[in-house]
C-alpha cells in the first residue's frame, strides 16, 4: 500500500491570518499539561508537594517556554551546527520549526530543577507528574511532523509507505507514526503503572522515561532518514544512548543509593 503526502501545513485562515497545524499542536499540549498535569496532581500525586493552581500554571507555563526553546536551541546544535554558526539567533526561531526532543527535555528538566530549588520543593517529586502529559504531548508532535511532511522515513525496499513528493518520489517508511505509536506505548505503559496503583519511589518515573525513550528511539532511528552521523551512529541514536545511560544510572542511584 502507497500513500502520497498532500497535506496542507495551513490547518485554515482567519481574518487573513494563517493558523498552522504546529501552532494548534502548541496549544493543544500546553492545554493537555496545565489541565491534564493537574488532574494528575489532583488524583494521584497529592503526596508530592503542597501546589496551588497559580502555582502550578507557573511552572507549566515556565516548563513549557524552556522546553520549546531548548528544543529549538538542541536542533540547531545537534542537526544544524552550521545554522547555527552563521546565524547564532537563530536558535531562539522557534516558528521556523525544527526541535529537538532531547534538547527540550533538557530545557525543561533545567527549569525544573531551578523553580523547585526557588520553591524549596524536591525535583523528583515534581518530574514524575509530567512524564505521562509529556507522552501523549509527543503523539501529537510525530502526527504533526507527518502533516508538515517532515522527519519523514528511509526509502522502504518492500515498496510499501508513503511518498512525499516535495522530496521525491520514493515510498518510504512512515516513521512518524512508528514514534507516534512509541510515545503511546509509553503513555500506555505508565496509565498502567498509575491505575495499578505500584508505588515507586520519586523520580523512577523520569529514569524509566529516559530508557524507554531511548531505547524504542534507537530502535526506530533505523527507519527514520538520518539527517547527521556521528561515527557509525545516527545523530538521534547517539543522543538516545546517551539518555539510556542516564537513565539507567538514575534508577540505579535511586534504589542502590539514595535513603528513602
Amino acid at each position: 500500500m502507497v500513500y502520497t503526502w498532500n497535506f496542507d501545513p495551513v490547518a485554515f485562515s482567519l481574518m487573513g491570518f494563517e493558523v498552522h497545524w504546529y501552532g494548534i499542536m502548541y496549544l493543544a499540549n500546553f492545554f493537555l499539561f496545565t489541565n491534564f498535569g493537574w488532574w494528575l496532581f489532583q488524583r494521584y500525586f497529592k503526596d508530592r508537594g503542597d501546589l496551588t493552581w497559580k502555582a502550578w500554571e507557573n511552572l507549566v507555563f515556565g516548563g513549557f517556554v524552556a522546553g520549546v526553546v531548548g528544543g529549538r536551541m538542541g536542533f540547531m546544535l545537534f542537526y544544524n551546527p552550521e545554522g547555527l554558526l552563521a546565524d547564532p539567533l537563530s536558535a531562539f526561531k522557534v516558528w521556523e520549526g525544527g526541535m529537538s526532543i532531547h534538547g527540550g527535555v533538557i530545557g525543561a528538566i533545567l527549569y525544573g530543577l531551578l523553580w523547585c530549588r526557588f520553591k524549596q520543593e524536591s525535583f523528583f517529586k515534581m518530574v514524575d507528574i509530567f512524564i505521562l502529559p509529556l507522552c501523549l504531548a509527543l503523539v501529537l508532535g510525530r502526527l504533526t511532523n507527518f502533516v508538515n511532511g517532515e522527519l519523514y522515513g528511509r526509502v522502504n525496499p518492500a515498496g510499501w509507505g508513503v511518498i512525499f513528493p516535495q522530496v521525491d518520489q520514493e515510498v518510504r517508511y512512515p516513521s512518524q507514526f512508528f514514534e507516534a505509536g512509541k510515545n503511546l506505548l509509553m503513555a500506555l505503559i505508565f496509565s498502567s503503572i498509575l491505575f495499578a496503583k505500584i508505588k515507586l519511589k520519586p523520580g523512577t518515573w523520569l529514569g524509566l522515561f529516559l530508557i524507554m525513550y531511548g531505547v524504542l528511539r534507537f530502535i526506530i532511528e533505523y527507519y527514520r532518514q538520518p539527517e547527521i552521523y556521528v561515527g557509525v551512529l545516527t545523530m538521534g541514536q547517539t543522543l538516545c544512548t546517551i539518555m539510556i545511560v542516564m537513565g539507567v544510572s538514575l534508577i540505579t542511584y535511586l534504589y542502590a543509593f539514595k535513603k528513602s
